[in-house]
């Protein structure tokens, strides 16, 4: 008999791809006789029915430096193991802060699809990256966002990122209580200090958040408040009171007592001093002219500066100076011509009680509002010739002279 051992003509390769650690490669890419293949979890591949012979195969895994190697089969099943070496992997580290330079923690910051939260000190490392380019975005609520491309090149890669913060117009308008601006009042906010210009106003950029402010101006009293910021433009109306001082104005007469009923004029008011003499005016700050008039005295007109406290001021009347035009002599004789004694000026003492005396001081006549008629007579009966007196008077008033009768 003749015994013939067969061969076949065809045979099945297993390869196993398998890192430094000998752990399996899931996902290496085998190529071996023009067809591809891709291990499992167990890192194995199986090219099956080659033909007879020798064939070069290769081997590609992402982060791994490629192998390649070669099989021979002759109707025997072959098996191999190839261990790919793994390439260099480095970090980068993300340093995310505002336009001030403060760090800003929970910014986001996406890479290479994954996800990562900044730290208390505004940073994130992200891990085990080749050598490559990495686009990235980096974002957080109230922030402009930023997107850019990290490069690592054989080395661990550090990225400074800068939010600028998305900042709103806060317009402050300050006004006093007639609606007129107050130029050059400050306004403290955030930690800032601004001056408003000749209209009153003046702008702050402020990102989103609640501020607290205080407005300051000289003459005024200060404004606190508190103003919020939420996705747009704010407009600020504050309407600053006056700082008011009371200016005590004691109106005295001739003597030195107080002199009641007396009228003050300041500030375009009129006041009217009472039983003491006294008026009371609320002024701001400034200088200020008053007029002081009674009946019976001079008109007083003065200033007086208000300067961040109550004022006293005291205003002194002098008597009104009454001059009369009258006739000096008096000739009673019946000719028509200085008949009676005649005061020209006769309005100038209107409301003057008169009195005329004889040369021992006896009150010959007197009237309530003269009328131009005595005609030098006492209970009707004419007087002698002689030098008599004449006293006009009203309150502290009085006017004095002589007559002369002729007879």
């Amino acid at each position: 008999p003749v015994t013939v051992n067969m061969v076949p003509d065809n045979f099945d390769f297993t390869l196993t791809v398998v890192d430094a650690a000998g752990t399996p490669i899931q996902g290496a890419t085998v190529t071996i006789n023009g067809n591809t293949y891709t291990t499992g979890a167990n890192g194995q591949i199986t090219a099956t029915n080659l033909p007879n012979g020798t064939y070069n195969y290769s081997v590609t895994a992402p982060g791994y430096v490629a192998g390649s190697g070669s099989v021979t089969g002759n109707g025997v099943n072959q098996a191999a193991t190839i261990t790919l070496t793994a390439l260099p992997r480095f970090d980068i580290t993300f340093t995310v802060k505002d336009q001030d330079g403060v760090v800003i923690p929970g910014a986001t910051i996406v890479v290479n699809g994954v996800t990562y939260t900044t730290d208390a000190n505004g940073q994130v490392v992200v891990p085990n990256l080749l050598s490559g380019t990495y686009p990235y975005t980096v974002s957080l609520n109230g922030y402009y966002g930023s997107a850019a491309s990290a490069v690592i090149a054989n080395a661990d890669l550090p990225v400074s990122v800068t939010l600028n913060q998305i900042v709103y117009d806060v317009t402050f308008t300050i006004t006093d209580p007639d609606g007129e601006p107050i130029p050059n009042a400050t306004v403290v906010i955030d930690g800032q200090t601004y001056t408003a210009d000749n209209d009153g106003n003046l702008t702050v950029a402020l990102p989103d958040g609640t501020y607290p402010y205080t407005v300051v101006a000289p003459g005024y009293i200060d404004i606190t408040g508190s103003t919020t910021v939420n996705g747009a433009a704010v407009p600020v109306d504050v309407t600053m009171q006056p700082e008011l001082f009371d200016v005590t104005i004691t109106v005295i007469d001739h003597t030195g007592d107080p002199l009641p009923g007396a009228e003050v004029v300041i500030n375009g008011v009129t006041y009217t001093t009472d039983e003491n003499g006294q008026i009371v005016a609320p002024l701001m700050d400034g200088t200020y002219t008053y007029t002081v008039t009674s009946e019976g005295y001079d008109t007083i007109t003065g200033s007086l500066t208000v300067a961040g406290s109550d004022l006293p001021v005291q205003v002194q009347m002098e008597l009104s100076s009454v001059t009369i035009e009258a006739s000096e002599v008096l000739t009673p004789n019946g000719d028509g011509y200085n008949e009676t004694w005649i005061v020209n000026n006769i309005q100038a003492v209107k409301d003057y009680k008169l009195y005329i005396l004889n040369n021992i001081g006896e009150v010959i006549y007197e009237s309530e509002n003269y009328d131009n008629t005595w005609n030098g007579t006492y209970n009707d009966t004419p007087l002698d010739g002689g030098t008599y007196y004449y006293i006009f008077q009203k309150d502290a008033s009085t006017v004095k002279g002589f007559i002369t009768i002729v007879r």
